[in-house]
């Protein structure tokens, strides 16, 4: 089994505990097949970041170890890199919240779709849009396919009503950005986001030559994933979409949740207004369901366990993943794992192994 610190313990009995129960919970996680292998950048009440890697690629051990320098599938958190994307149009001014999506996606501009939703309902979830992208997915899905079925949808819409969280939310947002900003998802992305960010390692659709530092997530019909997106939907326009694609690492994630925690602000540079930040982290849905903010899920123990702060902002990803920021704590998570790997038949019980986790890091 493979096992790697990026810096040493600290001295300080409390953290130093602490550390030695989240490593303790990252163990178990390979001792019982949940995952093969993950990589944790954790940090809380002022510490810097600490890096944790553990286990293998596959259950092999013969297989490449995972290090914190290993490049995940990060699956469904690629939509708080693509929010953070939208909220940056927000910031210049050239999207509103309030207005509905078919005025920057003309092909669903004259239905109810695209006159009764929101920029809102999809930042939130709220869009009522139950259409199940995975089940379009084929060889070869287009964008203008999914379009032809939300033009045709003619299920009651209700935005507004319940916070149901859906792909075809921020696949649609990924949409808009590219409708407004007159370039591919890709680049505005890396222009306004993760360069600022110095996310060295985070893109969609990897280059051949860092393969061998990507952890496979799944064996398809004989036939590894690796380096290429695991979602089918995502994987079959391309792999650059608004819901899933992109790949990362705990140390440029980190980067990213230093940006949300500190105002909007990273390395002096202001990356997004302060007051987009504390929009986008105050619960749009205090009636609703569940709490959201503006592409984040908030204060859910089902993810975080029963010791998180309140106000504590996550999102998860399929492919066993999860990042989560708290500013009164000053507190940083960025977990990556294949869990999905061999088979994606384990996914079931995740959510009790990131409880454990989070309980472990705010113990």
């Amino acid at each position: 089994m493979g096992f790697a610190h990026s810096s040493p313990i600290f001295c300080y009995s409390y953290y130093a505990m602490n550390i030695s129960n989240i490593l303790s919970v990252l163990n178990s996680g390979v001792k019982d097949r949940i995952f093969p292998g993950a990589a944790l950048s954790v940090s809380i009440d002022g510490f810097s970041a600490h890096k944790i890697a553990v286990g293998n690629f596959t259950y092999d051990e013969k297989s490449p170890i995972v290090s914190v320098s290993t490049i995940f599938d990060i699956a469904s958190v690629t939509k708080t890199i693509v929010a953070t994307a939208a909220l940056k149009l927000l910031d210049l001014g050239k999207i509103n919240l309030e207005s509905a999506i078919g005025e920057y996606l003309l092909q669903i501009a004259n239905t109810d779709v695209g006159k009764r939703i929101t920029v809102w309902n999809l930042l939130t979830h709220t869009s009522s849009i139950n259409v199940r992208m995975s089940h379009l997915a084929g060889d070869a899905i287009s964008r203008g396919a999914f379009f032809k079925v939300l033009a045709e949808y003619n299920t009651k819409l209700e935005p507004g009503a319940e916070v149901n969280y859906a792909n075809a939310n921020t696949f649609l947002l990924g949409e808009i950005i590219t409708a407004v900003s007159g370039v591919p998802l890709d680049v505005f992305i890396k222009r306004e986001v993760t360069e600022p960010l110095q996310m060295v390692d985070t893109n969609y659709v990897p280059s051949p030559d860092i393969i061998e530092r990507i952890a496979p997530t799944e064996i398809e019909d004989g036939v590894t994933i690796q380096g290429i997106v695991h979602d089918p939907s995502a994987r079959g326009i391309g792999g650059i979409a608004g819901h899933a694609g992109i790949f990362s690492t705990i140390s440029d994630l980190n980067n990213f949740l230093t940006m949300w925690t500190e105002d909007g602000v990273f390395n002096g540079k202001k990356v997004l207004a302060k007051d987009t930040v504390d929009l986008a982290l105050t619960n749009q849905t205090p009636s609703l369901n569940k709490s959201s903010g503006l592409g984040w899920h908030l204060d859910n123990p089902d993810y975080l366990g029963h010791l998180m702060p309140s106000r504590t902002f996550f999102h998860p990803g399929f492919t066993g993943t999860i990042i989560a920021g708290n500013i009164s704590r000053k507190c940083k998570v960025a977990f990556l794992s294949n869990c999905t790997f061999p088979h994606r038949e384990n996914h079931h019980i995740k959510n009790e192994f990131l409880k454990k986790l989070f309980d472990a890091v705010f113990s």
